[in-house]
């Protein structure tokens, strides 16, 4: 499809979802409900004894789907894609609004590093041959295809031995996906369950790739994650594919006493099999936060203001699964597809009709009971994931299923959870369940409470550590698990959105600007930095001649180098920087930088105009929990310019010529401190430092190295200004507040009639001679230290204040420029673990710290623009 064209989503009737409602009538019931034994379970009557056994069962049920190996599809064959299904497949198109699926498509056809798979599902081996040509014709009425030779099933069946004994056993086709189904669930443990499941799919690929090769379609694999935007190869490659997750069907038997090969006490059978239930369905918004796979159009909502959702596409649109929808009340045992849904508006479902989906009518079941005869539960709601974290999620199932039988019967009231589910499934991960949540679960569960908020994650980790100390040495466990150590529960949502987020965007340029500023050589990156960044980012450095580490520094680690301002032309990038910049800022990048614009700083009006369409974080407002700057360079700030402050002292009293301007050396740490050491053995003057933040004791530190007298006094202190005039040397140090102070001293306060008293006292070392201000608030109506207008440089740190030409005033705004390489070292350290957060921080900000901290400033921007 040719993006510019009008785009056209193909619409039809679901006759899928309504033949399976049609069908899908259970009126079994808890109380006298029959043995099933269909064709498809009768084998599993042999796994029985004839006399009475204990029998308990584990069972994996993984729909999946192959992919080519071959090199992934870019951006410019994703422009081709029709949004039509493919033609065997249920169309998922129906259940997106067109308005908002649109506006995505849209959004997807400028990422320029898109990629997605070529996946092959069941169709492509029961309806096309080995050339992909289709057993029918693609008509309103299909008719036979007289090039059609023999479907690929056909011909593994006839061809490879193994294929044929796994077909209609451990292999089935179920719908278009391929169905792994593990047999050996008699009185089996997870471990060999889990074994099982991975011999049973590494066979069937070790099988079938060769085929696959010699016919010329290419080399497969399986999906590495469930990819959000595919196509099949049985739509040679044409057709947009939405909502292609596998998925996970465990069934669960609890230990039951059966008589040739029946159930003993099927009273207690069922009561215990719907008390595990219950104790699932307490549980199922946690396991669908940690465990599902996100509705990839998220990726292109960066402000999540469309809603798609974070948790679980499959469970959001419900089609044959979703979530608390068996009802343990009134139950049935069978295969339960398909539902009506209720009406009531408080259900989580029916919360989503301000969503960009369109709801069903009919919804899934979240458990099946009883599924045949001897069989315990299916839980149906699982994504697919990774099998290397089975483990983990199944034997918290089995320590849930322990829990269940030892407590007394559990009531489950499911309209409080409501909220919650609707929270985890549109979320994911990222949402904080409030206590009163929390504590509904753990109430319900017959568990301690908790006292703060937490992630679905942590939650599910405390349950399962909860759990995991009561019942590791129980019966159920040692049975179904034995050896079983704590299990390992994983954020797979939080992994899956950055596999998405890959697919979608690659690896986004991460643009490090080169600085308008010649005097400032300081940089926010340095190339050690750049390594680290690779696996998120292609870094890219424009090429600076004032910048204190070469070109070549960081092309040697990795960098591309590129010219001056590459950066205004690019899209989906990062770009950071030191300070600001002259030109606009664009709505497809993320900027970081010091703006210096929301304290009503001069011209900051103009300032924010410039940012406005661009996703904005000003490293000032990265605060940590205790409203600290997370990143700065205060500390270097305060170091250098207390330096200075004693240094300049010193060197006046040094003087021959009172009169002339007082001359330091070039700022060297080493230098500065042998010297200190030497002049402060004679003497150390009074010094007043006022500001006692990172700066200020970034300054006390060197004042105590050098043992100097230290008077500290902050903003919401008072000191009579006769007392400050009388120290030696004053430090400030405060930050700008928006709250308005009166000003330490004034013009007026430093006149020489304000502090002689006699000739000498012009030059008296007891009285005021120097000023450092490291705040540097000129033009500010908060500026507390208001008696300059002119700022002194690295070139000439110091000027003599033009009333009082006895006090000497240091007023460097970029301090740590002076020492360019430690300063942007230390700075580049603090900002390193923020950077890779960037990519998700719109999403991620309620459970992952450092994305909270730049989601606040970029609020904080946001509220300054509206």
């Amino acid at each position: 499809m040719n993006q510019s064209n009008h785009i056209e989503i193909e619409s039809s009737v679901d006759t899928e979802l309504q033949h399976e409602m049609k069908h899908s009538k259970n009126v079994n019931t808890v109380h006298v409900f029959h043995d099933i034994v269909d064709e498809k379970h009768e084998r599993y009557m042999k796994s029985y004894h004839e006399n009475t056994s204990l029998f308990w069962g584990i069972g994996i049920e993984n729909e999946s789907y192959l992919m080519l190996k071959k090199p992934l599809y870019n951006s410019k064959d994703f422009a081709t894609l029709s949004l039509k299904s493919e033609r065997y497949s249920v169309n998922y198109f129906n259940n997106f609004k067109s308005e908002p699926l649109i506006d995505c498509i849209k959004k997807l056809y400028t990422c320029k590093k898109l990629t997605y798979p070529n996946y092959i599902n069941a169709h492509t081996f029961d309806k096309t041959d080995k050339q992909q040509r289709h057993r029918t014709t693609y008509q309103e009425i299909p008719q036979p295809n007289p090039a059609f030779t023999e479907s690929i099933h056909s011909a593994l069946l006839r061809e490879s031995r193994l294929y044929k004994s796994m077909y209609d056993t451990s292999l089935v086709f179920d719908g278009d996906s391929i169905e792994f189904i593990t047999q050996r669930f008699c009185n089996t443990t997870v471990s060999d369950c889990i074994k099982e499941l991975v011999t049973i799919k590494q066979s069937f690929l070790n099988e079938v790739s060769p085929f696959f090769q010699k016919w010329g379609i290419g080399p497969i694999e399986y999906p590495h994650h469930n990819y959000g935007i595919t196509t099949f190869l049985s739509s040679a490659n044409k057709h947009l594919a939405l909502c292609n997750n596998g998925t996970y069907h465990i069934n669960l038997t609890l230990p039951t006493l059966l008589q040739n090969g029946t159930i003993v006490d099927k009273p207690a059978f069922v009561r215990q099999h719907l008390q595990l239930i219950k104790c699932i369905q307490m549980v199922e918004p946690l396991i669908v936060a940690c465990y599902g796979t996100p509705d990839v159009l998220a990726l292109t909502d960066q402000t999540n203001s469309m809603k798609y959702s974070m948790g679980s596409l499959r469970v959001t649109l419900s089609r044959y699964i979703s979530l608390q929808t068996f009802d343990t009340e009134q139950p049935v045992n069978g295969k339960l597809l398909l539902m009506k849904k209720s009406n009531d508006p408080s259900r989580w479902y029916n919360q989503l009709e301000d969503t960009p989906y369109q709801m069903n009518q009919e919804i899934g079941a979240d458990i099946n009971f009883n599924k045949f005869k001897n069989h315990g539960i299916e839980i149906r709601f699982l994504d697919w994931f990774p099998e290397e974290y089975l483990a983990g999620l199944m034997n918290f199932f089995v320590l849930l299923a322990q829990h269940s039988l030892c407590l007394p019967s559990v009531s489950l009231d499911i309209i409080p959870y409501q909220n919650l589910i609707k929270n985890c499934v549109t979320k994911g991960c990222a949402y904080l369940l409030p206590v009163e949540e929390s504590n509904l679960i753990l109430h319900d569960l017959h568990l301690e409470p908790v006292d703060k908020e937490m992630s679905a994650f942590y939650l599910l980790l405390h349950i399962s550590a909860v759990l995991y100390g009561k019942y590791h040495n129980g019966p159920i466990v040692q049975q179904m698990s034995p050896r079983m150590t704590n299990p390992v529960i994983v954020n797979y949502n939080w992994m899956a959105y950055q596999q998405l987020y890959r697919d979608v965007y690659g690896k986004p340029d991460l643009i490090l600007r080169a600085e308008e500023n010649p005097l400032d050589a300081r940089t926010t990156i340095i190339p050690d930095h750049v390594k680290a960044l690779l696996p998120y980012f292609t870094v890219l450095v424009e090429s600076s001649p004032t910048r204190c580490f070469t070109d070549e520094d960081y092309r040697l680690k990795g960098a591309v180098i590129v010219k001056k301002d590459s950066w205004i032309a690019s899209q989906d990038s990062y770009v950071i920087g030191l300070k600001g910049t002259i030109h606009p800022l664009s709505k497809r990048q993320t900027h970081l930088h010091f703006a210096h614009c929301f304290k009503g700083q001069p011209k900051y009006q103009i300032t924010l105009g410039k940012l406005s369409s661009s996703v904005f974080i000003d490293y000032e407002y990265m605060l940590d929990k205790e409203k600290k700057r997370a990143v700065s360079f205060c500390k270097q700030s305060g170091k250098i310019g207390c330096y200075l402050a004693l240094m300049t002292y010193y060197k006046r009293l040094q003087k021959k010529d009172k009169k002339a301007i007082t001359v330091i050396p070039e700022f060297n740490e080493t230098i500065y401190s042998e010297m200190l050491e030497r002049l402060s053995a004679y003497h150390r003057p009074k010094v007043l430092l006022i500001g006692y933040g990172v700066v200020g004791k970034s300054c006390k530190e060197v004042l105590d190295r050098f043992e100097m007298n230290c008077t500290i006094l902050t903003s919401k202190d008072t000191l009579s200004k006769e007392k400050m005039l009388k120290h030696d040397i004053l430090i400030h140090a405060t930050s700008l507040s928006p709250v308005t102070y009166p000003p330490f001293l004034l013009p007026a306060d430093l006149q020489p009639s304000k502090v002689i008293h006699k000739p000498a006292d012009l030059y008296d070392p007891v009285h005021l001679s120097v000023i450092c201000d490291i705040s540097c608030d000129v033009g500010n109506p908060h500026n507390l230290l208001p008696i300059y207008d002119t700022y002194t440089t690295k070139e000439q740190p110091i000027a003599p204040l033009s009333y009082q030409p006895s006090i000497d005033l240091i007023a460097i705004p970029n301090l740590p420029s002076l020492e360019p390489i430690l300063s942007s070292t230390q700075f580049s350290s603090t900002l390193l673990p923020f950077l890779p957060e960037l990519l998700y921080f719109h999403h991620a900000h309620p459970i992952r710290e450092k994305a909270g901290i730049l989601f606040h400033s970029y609020q904080k921007f946001r509220r300054m623009i509206e």
